[in-house]
Parts: structure tokens; C-alpha cells; sequence
């Protein structure tokens, strides 16, 4: 249904970067405005009432501020997703600003040199820092997108001391995804793993001046966006692939994905998720217990509370989900890793760890051992909350 997805609206493939990773579509000419105000006239009667502008590099389109008149004339609260080139370097196209609700700003690192080699070009975290400080008093939201992958990964921290000297809306974290065209062709100089994604996810989660985190692998994806094509083709993305399912110039998005038949897989029994939680302090252990217990969904199967104790309740008990202090007495997380890897191959749970700090080279042991069994580090100042939406994530992913 539409609105279970966001529609993008792919206004031209062009771009003034050459990011060596971008997914983006290619081949495909701008529609010239007429058919563009045709297909924004039925997205409004879809009662559609929010919409983001993207590309290539939307602000490339010639006729994109008449565009963004119309669809605030229609209702449509408008999203434009830019790298702030041209925001950066071209005072005046800023008049988009006034008609916009919220924009979106791509940025994966701060460091001059890699921004080079990715293809976003030397001065690309000057620009954005422009366009961040003529944003300032301005009445829309302000989001950051963020690639994650093998070139970026390492930069993340300094990323955000950056952003939290601006009130910015949403941080989007991104996977990096071979999805298509140059992003499959370059796949082995940017391709990360779901374990390195997941385990770095705390460094975001350390700026709580920013609202709101998000983070997107390639399920989100698939299941978050309906995409409008410069030449009015809709396309939805199945199992890692482009679906063509109707062209929004002949039929309304609602009678395109109405009619969609869509191939869904038997739904899983609806199980509990086995859960079990290590930890060495009891009183703390207690309030986890607590706060774990209230979700109906999550069977506490096993409690511990030092390292070989909880080795043993893995092998014995075979829980689904392990959330265990990374140091315990007599067996640390990477040992109690290496150890039920040993012992359950692949039938091993899925380990979060509770960790304050870990080296980059502890962490990168951690990922080789455990690849996709590794599911988050979780900050012991926030140990609580982000168990329960740890599990509530694990739900959802699940169903």
C-alpha cells in the first residue's frame, strides 16, 4: 500500500558527482515539465501528501522550482534529497528553501581525501558545511543521509562531533548496498558486511543531540520506497532486484500497487524469541530482567553471570538471542564466540554484546569469527533501552 512506502520522485538521473558508489539509475532522459506537473496532479489525487524530490541530482533539473510551487499548491509536504553542490556553490538556487518542508543532505565522511576517492570530490564536506550554516534559522528540517561502507566506516565519529553543532532533524544510516550500476561494479572497494555495519551502530547512537538515528540494510530498503522514474516508470525493489510495475503516466500509484501481485512467503509461527541474558552485576541484571520481561513477545530462557556459565547455557539451551557483558569473569565475548562457533556451527544464537569500548582490532576479530551472528555492541549506559529495541527491531525483522 502507498502508504506503507515513500514516494521518490526521480526528477533526472544526472549528477555533478561521480560517487563510485552510488546506486543510482542511468539511461533514462528527463521528462520535459508538462508530464512532470502530470504526474505530480496525480500523486496529489492519490492523496499522496508527502513526496521527496531526488535524482541524480535533482537541482540539475532546469524546472525544479516550479515543480516545488506546484506541489506546495497541491498539499504535498516536499522532501529534497541534494549532495549541496549547487546549494553550495549557487546562492540563488537556495530559493528552493521556501518551498520545501525538509531536506536531505549526503554526507559519509568529513575527510577531504576520501571524499576524493569515493567520488564526491575534494571540497565536498566544505560545500555541505556551507549549506548546513545557510540553513540555520530557516523554517524546515535539516536530515543527513550517510553511506556506510569499507572507506567510510572508519570516520563515523568525527562525522558526528561534526553534525551536533547543528539542529539536525534526522541522521539516516545507510548500508552500502551493490544494488545496481556503478555500485555493482565497484561492490569490492566499498562492500561491508551486516556484522561491521551492526556493531558500529553505538558510535551513531552517541550523539543524542541529534533527534532521530535511523538505520537502513537492504530489507528497509525494498520494503520503504516506491520510486517514480524520469520517463514515469514505477519501480519497487524485490529480493535485491529492479521491478518495473506500471508507469505512473497511465495509471494512479494506488491502482499500480492495488494490482500488484506480489509473491509473499508463508508467514513464520508466530514463536517467542528465546532469549538469554549474561551479565555480572545483579542489581543492573535485575533491571534488564525487568524491563525484558515486559515484552510478550521474548522468552527469558537462561540468566548468567560470569562467562563460562553462559558458554554453557548457549550449548545447552540454545537460545535464539545472547545479550552478555563483553568482559566476564572466566570467558570473554570474543572466547564464548570463537568457543559456541566451535560447538553449534551454525546453529549459534545471534550476539549482542554489552561494551562500553572495544579496539578497532578486537571488533574486526568479532566480525570474522561471527559474520551475521553478530548483531549490535550496546553502550552500558544505555544497556536497558537498547536490549528492548534491540528485540523489537529482531521482531520486526522477523515478521
Amino acid at each position: 500500500m502507498i502508504k506503507d512506502r515513500e514516494v521518490c520522485l526521480f526528477l533526472t538521473l544526472r549528477c555533478n558527482q561521480k560517487c563510485k558508489y552510488c546506486h543510482r539509475f542511468l539511461g533514462i532522459d528527463d521528462l520535459e515539465l508538462n508530464y512532470n506537473e502530470k504526474v505530480i496532479d496525480k500523486i496529489a489525487k492519490d492523496g499522496i501528501t508527502n513526496m521527496t524530490f531526488t535524482g541524480g541530482e535533482p537541482l540539475l533539473y532546469s524546472n525544479i522550482i516550479e515543480l516545488l510551487k506546484l506541489a506546495k499548491k497541491k498539499g504535498i509536504n516536499s522532501k529534497l534529497i541534494t549532495n549541496g553542490q549547487i546549494l553550495a556553490t549557487q546562492p540563488k538556487m537556495r530559493e528552493v528553501y521556501n518551498y520545501l518542508d525538509s531536506i536531505t543532505l549526503s554526507i559519509d565522511t568529513i575527510n577531504n581525501e576520501v571524499n576524493e576517492e569515493m567520488g564526491r570530490g575534494y571540497n565536498h564536506f566544505e560545500n555541505i558545511k556551507i549549506v548546513l550554516d545557510s540553513l540555520k534559522g530557516k523554517d524546515l528540517k535539516v536530515n543527513i543521509n550517510t553511506v556506510v561502507s569499507k572507506m567510510s566506516i572508519d570516520y563515523i565519529e568525527e562525522l558526528g562531533n561534526f553534525l551536533r553543532d547543528y539542529n539536525i532533524n534526522a541522521w539516516r544510516i545507510f548500508k552500502f548496498v551493490p544494488l545496481r550500476e556503478t555500485a555493482k561494479i565497484n561492490r569490492e572497494m566499498f562492500d561491508i558486511s551486516k556484522a561491521e555495519f551492526r556493531i558500529n551502530r553505538p558510535v551513531f547512537t552517541s550523539f543524542p543531540n541529534i533527534k532521530k538515528i535511523e538505520f537502513r540494510e537492504e530489507n528497509d530498503m525494498e520494503n520503504k520506497y516506491v520510486l517514480v522514474m524520469p520517463n514515469g516508470n514505477v519501480v519497487i525493489t524485490e529480493n535485491e532486484k529492479d521491478v518495473t510495475i506500471g508507469n505512473i503516466l497511465k495509471n494512479n500509484l494506488s491502482e499500480i500497487l492495488n494490482t500488484r501481485t506480489q509473491r509473499k512467503e508463508p508467514k513464520k509461527a508466530n514463536q517467542k524469541i528465546r532469549t538469554l541474558i549474561s551479565y555480572n552485576n545483579e542489581k543492573e541484571r535485575n533491571a534488564i530482567l525487568k524491563k525484558v520481561r515486559e515484552l510478550d513477545y521474548v522468552d527469558i530462557i537462561g540468566v548468567s553471570a560470569n562467562g563460562i556459565d553462559t558458554y554453557n547455557k548457549i550449548i545447552n539451551l540454545k537460545p535464539e538471542m545472547v545479550f552478555a557483558n563483553y568482559n566476564m569473569n572466566g570467558m570473554n565475548g570474543l572466547e564464548i564466540l570463537q568457543r559456541s562457533k566451535e560447538r553449534l556451527k551454525t546453529e549459534m544464537p545471534i550476539f549482542n554484546f554489552i561494551t562500553n569500548e572495544l579496539p578497532r582490532n578486537e571488533i574486526n576479530l568479532l566480525v570474522n569469527v561471527a559474520d551475521h551472528k553478530i548483531n549490535a555492541l550496546i553502550s552500558e549506559n544505555q544497556k536497558e533501552e537498547s536490549i528492548v529495541n534491540t528485540l523489537k527491531e529482531y521482531k520486526k525483522f522477523k515478521e
